[in-house]
């Protein structure tokens, strides 16, 4: 029969495997989570940059149509 030593060696191996597996696993979820995240901050910023332009529509040339905000 085989030595119970090498067994455990198996085991060992097979356990690692599995906790590798599970590692990247939680990691994709994290890229999933950070992308998430990141675009709702991005429209979240998009939205107040909005507000601002209709609270305050004479700032709109200044980043619409280039106006330089001294004259030259």
């Amino acid at each position: 029969m085989t030595d119970p030593v090498q067994w455990f060696e198996i085991v060992g191996g097979i356990a690692s495997l599995a906790g590798i597996a599970a590692v990247l696993v939680q990691l994709r979820q994290v890229v999933v989570t950070l992308r998430s995240t990141a675009r709702a901050a991005t429209y979240a910023i998009g939205t107040q940059l909005k507000d601002i332009f209709i609270a305050y529509p004479h700032l709109r040339p200044y980043f619409f149509q280039g106006r330089c905000s001294r004259q030259t």
